[in-house]
């Protein structure tokens, strides 16, 4: 058990049961101690080392963004619905999204084994500090692959300036990491290209044949809960994209801009 293991840190974090299987550290607030206050936890759970088969997400929370289970079970029941009566477009999951108030999403980065407990670090140290992020967590390791997903949730999917701002503070973070491309460019179009698709998929892969002097690709992607709840994953019958912006990946060229949806 993970609380025996580490008995001083039982009054630091949660361990939940399920199958999201994660342990939780959670900050009292946005102020300067959090850098003494979670050093241990970070050298006790480090995603490069631990199991999946012992936990699945190692977990840092500002504010609790728990979606009603009664709201998404009744915009998975609107969803089969409009499913029987035509081809649902983006603009049907941003409705659904408004009127049940699932606005939550999240920027996925996707370092490999060997850079991401500095990634993970970095955005753990950073989150309650920053503006608009209210939690992270990063995947454990896995005996298949040789890969990691970082997740930073904001609360609305739809609030532009929201979205921005996290990704502005994400590159920023990790200026000292990676390169990352100023350019955050938003979905559009029916198909989204096959490299999109691999990145975007719910099984977190990257692509681990980066130049020894880059960490990862630095590439990010941006998905909406509701298209979890959803089932809309890579290779959905109704050729909706699974993620809704990308940032694309380490380049010295492009010029910062902020995102915009589609009509």
């Amino acid at each position: 058990d993970v609380t025996d293991a580490v008995p001083c840190l039982k009054h630091k974090f949660e361990r939940v049961e399920g199958p999201e299987r994660q342990v939780v550290w959670r900050a009292q607030g946005k102020d300067s101690k959090v850098d003494t206050d979670i050093a241990s936890f970070l050298q006790s759970f480090r995603a490069s080392t631990i199991p999946c088969s012992l936990l699945a997400w190692v977990v840092v929370d500002v504010v609790s963004t728990t979606a009603s289970s009664d709201a998404v079970a009744l915009a998975v029941e609107e969803w089969d619905t409009l499913l029987g009566s035509k081809k649902p477009t983006a603009a049907d999951v941003d409705d659904l999204a408004r009127r049940h108030q699932l606005l939550e999403g999240k920027w996925c980065i996707f370092p490999n084994s060997r850079y991401v407990d500095a990634v993970w670090e970095a955005v753990a140290r950073a989150l309650p500090k920053m503006k608009r992020a209210v939690s992270a967590k990063v995947s454990t390791m896995s005996p298949e692959k040789d890969s990691h997903v970082v997740c930073v949730y904001t609360k609305n999917y739809l609030d532009l300036d929201e979205v921005e701002g996290v990704r502005a503070e994400l590159r920023a973070l990790f200026s000292e990491i990676v390169v990352v491309d100023e350019t955050l460019n938003p979905r559009g179009g029916s198909r989204p290209p096959a490299e999109e698709e691999e990145h975007a998929s719910d099984a977190h892969r990257e692509q681990t044949n980066a130049r020894p002097s880059s960490s990862f690709s630095g590439r990010m992607v941006y998905k909406p809960d509701l298209y979890t709840y959803l089932d809309i994953y890579a290779g959905n019958p109704y050729r909706l994209r699974p993620s809704v912006y990308v940032c694309k990946g380490a380049s010295k060229g492009g010029n910062s801009r902020p995102p915009t949806r589609p009509p």
